[in-house]
């Protein structure tokens, strides 16, 4: 069965993460996936070839861009594909409406995140699409509830399927890195104001009182850094605040936490939470999105 998965970018993040998750442990015997990104690679396009996956991409050249529909109909007619399986809002819009024009038997859609950013034109067109998806997957039932809120969408053709990770590689037992003082760690996407991180820096310029040698790091990049640096310098929090760019050994990171703390505005589940907790480490998160549904207060 050919499985054509529809992504914008295949730039680190936690639906990029999650899918090669998928993808790795996916029954090859039975399943062809092909990934198909619809504007630009990024770190994770080697790793998905090393799977020995197909990795196509096209040239969406603007955000909207009919052509679009052209090429994703010539992927789908070439290599005979059986279900489409889209993710977030631009890949479900551009993937669902291709792949029902070209015949498509199955097409599921994707909604990792809760989508505050969507206009009412947004919202609109999820309505006119929605009959043609037969399936659409939520990573939390507080994703669900928000999509078929805001979107007046019937909630048959919703389903919750939580992350998963792979606890052969975030275990108790592994090695940290070597943090000679107390240590409050966050990994994310550094995209402000989602996150919270400006909040977590805030509350790091308290904690110094009482605890002078207590240090934050932050692991990940985006488009947010450069602020959230400047606000570092600001509060004169340099020997406390540390940042640690793009990392692969997460593992040894929150090994190396004696606290994580993820201070999201929004969230739709919030994968490293998973992971913070296969590693035994004390997890403390905002009340936001799905991520009560995985932190039980207390």
């Amino acid at each position: 069965m050919n499985i054509l998965h529809i992504i914008s970018t295949l730039e680190i993040g936690g639906v990029e993460l999650q899918l090669f998750e998928v993808l790795k442990n996916l029954d090859r015997s039975r399943f062809n996936p092909i990934v198909c990104w619809l504007s630009r690679g990024g770190e994770l396009t080697d790793d998905f070839l090393k799977l020995g996956i197909e990795v196509i991409v096209l040239k969406r050249r603007f955000r909207f861009d009919p052509l679009l529909i052209r090429q994703i109909i010539r992927v789908v007619k070439e290599k005979r594909i059986d279900i489409v399986h889209t993710y977030m809002f631009t890949a479900n819009s551009w993937g669902t409406l291709s792949s029902r024009l070209a015949g498509v038997p199955v097409i599921i859609n994707s909604v990792r995140d809760i989508e505050v950013w969507k206009k009412w034109y947004h919202r609109f067109i999820d309505r006119i699409l929605f009959p043609s998806v037969d399936v659409i997957i939520t990573n939390s039932d507080a994703t669900r509830d928000f999509m078929i809120n805001n979107g007046r969408l019937d909630r048959k053709k919703f389903v919750t399927v939580y992350n998963g990770i792979d606890i052969s590689k975030f275990t108790p037992c592994t090695s940290g890195i070597d943090n000679k003082f107390p240590t409050i760690g966050t990994v994310a996407r550094l995209d402000e104001p989602k996150k919270g991180l400006v909040f977590l820096i805030g509350a790091m310029d308290i904690i110094r009182r009482e605890m002078p040698r207590c240090q934050l790091i932050i692991a990940g990049d985006g488009p947010s850094r450069g602020d959230l640096e400047r606000i570092v310098r600001m509060r004169e929090l340099e020997e406390n605040v540390k940042f640690l760019g793009f990392r692969r050994d997460i593992q040894k990171l929150l090994a190396g936490m004696d606290v994580f703390v993820l201070p999201s505005l929004w969230e739709g589940l919030g994968n490293v939470i998973l992971e913070a907790m296969a590693m035994e480490r004390p997890v403390v998160a905002t009340n936001a999105g799905g991520i009560p549904e995985v932190v039980i207060n207390g």
